[in-house]
């Protein structure tokens, strides 16, 4: 259904008289893309979870094949979506984009994910036995959902950056009480360092982009990157290297066990991370190397060190799921996740304002980058925060080894 309904969205988009559709539409249109996206990857995600629990010992394979076809598909999306906008028009890409949506509707058509209907049942039935076992996660959802839509009319209606810092770190506390308070131990554990590590990195994407892109006039200094170069060229980076990480995994960290690969991963993150705050201060031309070069070999590094931390993670958190409850508790720890990077907007705002970087495109603003480099500072040291709590959060256990709930 999700899949259809993006098709009719995309198309409606893509071939529908411009002058024709109303704010609300488009909107409407987006949403049911996204529902689409989102549906399809949860239950997905809930599939592999099944697998994983029945053949721990492929599961490191079975992610990173996944993960490497996702890599490759965003690879070859960033690489022609240019080109497509160029000779088919922003909305053109739209129309386009309904082709492999429609893919969609072939996993339900032949029921590629091998879905069992109970014997007699009707098309839509609620399995209250299973709510009432799993009503503490039931809670959970309802907590989360309640905090996610609070967060986002918070960011909506306020701009004082303090006030939704303090907000938002206070619902992330909140967070880590529910699922201690009402998740299975192991499982609030493991889901307490993802969130942290999602936090802890605080975003600064709002200022990174205008320190790269301004334009002589509006910062002399600066690095004067395109547009296309920012995120075409950037992303093209991002995505070959990602499949390099997960090689990288797959041949040297897929027999070790979890404790060890966040550790060595949250090291090598942090140090690229500093590293790569010598731009904002100018240093890499000090010593010879250009912008575009110095930027490119940054996110390569930082891609494949991601890629290293982020494979076992999806392991670990699919031999976390119960039986029957793969797609519900995947959706919480998941958002959890995602609802910490929200927090890191906020705080990244706050600590933004606070240390006087604001940059907006305007003329000569130079002077709004001068503390962009601590804040830099500050969001890449924040990574090694969650590695003092890593032998308290996560099961001394290998990824190919079958987890137990306590």
């Amino acid at each position: 259904m999700t899949a259809l309904g993006c098709v009719c969205a995309s198309l409606y988009i893509g071939l529908y008289p411009m002058n024709s559709i109303s704010i609300a539409g488009a909107l409407g249109c987006l949403t049911a893309q996204q529902l689409h996206i989102a549906w399809s990857d949860l239950l997905t995600e809930a599939k592999y979870s099944e697998s994983i629990r029945k053949r721990p010992k492929r599961g490191s394979d079975l992610i990173s094949y996944i993960w490497g076809g996702v890599s490759i598909a965003q690879f070859a999306s960033v690489a022609t979506v240019g080109i497509l906008i160029e000779f088919a028009s922003a909305r053109g890409v739209f129309a386009l984009a309904s082709i492999p949506c429609a893919l969609g509707l072939f996993v339900g058509i032949l029921n590629l994910l091998e879905e069992r209907r109970a014997e007699g049942s009707p098309l839509l039935k609620l399995n209250c036995d299973k709510i009432r076992q799993y009503s503490n996660y039931m809670a959970l959802v309802f907590i989360l959902t309640g905090i996610s839509l609070t967060l986002a009319v918070l960011g909506i209606v306020s701009t004082d950056t303090r006030l939704n810092c303090i907000v938002a770190v206070s619902l992330g506390v909140l967070v880590f009480l529910s699922f201690f308070a009402l998740a299975d131990p192991l499982v609030a554990k493991t889901n307490t360092f993802f969130l942290l590590c999602a936090c802890c990195y605080v975003s600064i994407e709002g200022a990174t982009f205008y320190f790269f892109t301004d334009t002589p006039s509006q910062y002399p200094d600066g690095p004067h990157f395109s547009a296309t170069f920012y995120t075409t060229g950037i992303g093209l980076v991002a995505s070959s290297t990602s499949v390099f990480g997960i090689w990288m995994y797959n041949r040297y960290f897929s027999t070790s066990k979890y404790r060890t690969i966040f550790l060595v991963n949250g090291i090598v993150w942090t140090t690229i991370n500093l590293i790569s705050c010598a731009v904002f201060l100018r240093w890499n031309l000090k010593v010879g190397i250009p912008d575009e070069l110095f930027v490119l070999g940054s996110q390569a590094l930082q891609q494949m060190v991601l890629q290293l931390g982020w494979i076992p993670g999806v392991v670990l958190m699919s031999h976390l799921c119960h039986e029957g409850m793969e797609a519900t508790m995947y959706a919480l720890m998941a958002g959890s996740q995602n609802l910490g990077s929200n927090i890191s907007y906020f705080t990244g705002a706050y600590i933004l304002e606070a240390l006087k970087v604001q940059p907006s495109g305007n003329e000569d603003e130079g002077h709004q980058f001068e503390n962009l480099w601590l804040v830099a500072v500050f969001s890449a040291l924040g990574g090694l925060i969650p590695l003092l709590f890593l032998p308290l959060l996560i099961p001394d256990a290998r990824p190919d080894e079958r987890l137990v709930h306590r």
